[in-house]
């Protein structure tokens, strides 16, 4: 089954980036799931979206409607083992 995170979400702070997640994002915008938060009893939900503003009321987030390359990207440029390197591709 083909993934359906279709974005790459950047986490921020005053500016600053604290994580890079991948999201599926309906075509209002909202993040419906991701990698980073699972097993809510709203994934799949546009309550999902409010669940992490909510939850992370001081973060903002940026979504890049990439199909998750922005995500992939950032794993190939971490230093890890060659079989998670290998997967990021």
């Amino acid at each position: 089954m083909a993934s359906k995170y279709n974005a790459t979400v950047y986490q921020s702070e005053n500016g600053i980036v604290s994580g890079t997640f991948l999201a599926e994002v309906n075509d209002e915008g909202k993040m419906l799931r991701s990698n980073w938060i699972q097993f809510t009893k709203y994934d799949g939900t546009d309550v999902y979206d409010l669940y992490l503003r909510m939850r992370f009321e001081k973060s903002e987030f940026t979504i890049v409607r990439d199909g998750g390359q922005g995500y992939k990207n950032k794993l190939m440029g971490l230093a890890l083992p060659p079989a998670y390197q290998e997967a990021a591709k």
